[in-house]
């Protein structure tokens, strides 16, 4: 399967990847702003879609999980931000499914679980990150983000704390 969305249509859609149909459009997934990046999850051998939302700093409505055929199944808490990146991680030490987001000021973390938010991983002057990563190492897991003030800032994932901080990167 591939998932397509369309920012301007505010809409996602699954396809087979085996013969290019189109298997689920969801539409109208937002009120306000549109669908800057969505995900799959697995939960218990389900699968799931995960959208974030983007409303220009307005109105961002929350996090959305829908199941494959097309029904809202619940909101994450607290997590209406502009958010540009989304991703779900799953820790085998704790047997749990988290939702990971880059959003306009600070990566966040959330309990798919509990849907509320986990940690906010803040540093003086974050900026809009676009891409972040979980990497294990030496048993501490490590979240990786790359943000639009051109550093790269490595976090201890469970704790919520700074472990480091690149220098500013050249344009």
């Amino acid at each position: 399967m591939i998932i397509s969305i369309s920012d301007k249509d505010n809409n996602i859609k699954i396809w087979n990847i085996n013969d290019w149909k189109c298997i689920l459009n969801i539409k109208n997934i937002y009120k306000n702003g549109g669908i800057d990046s969505v995900c799959f999850l697995n939960d218990n051998n389900k699968n799931y879609i995960i959208t974030s939302n983007d409303d220009c700093k307005r109105n961002p409505e929350s996090i959305t999980i829908f199941d494959f055929n097309g029904k809202k199944l619940k909101e994450i808490k607290d997590s209406n931000y502009d958010t540009y990146f989304i991703d779900t991680y799953y820790d085998n030490k704790l047997s749990k499914n988290f939702i990971i987001t880059g959003n306009i000021s600070y990566p966040r973390s959330y309990d798919y679980s509990s849907s509320k938010l986990y940690h906010k991983y803040s540093d003086d002057n974050n900026k809009e990150q676009f891409y972040m990563s979980i990497f294990d190492k030496d048993d501490i897991l490590k979240l990786i983000e790359s943000s639009s003030d051109k550093f790269i800032r490595i976090w201890d994932f469970h704790s919520g704390k700074l472990d480091r901080k690149s220098t500013r990167l050249n344009s």
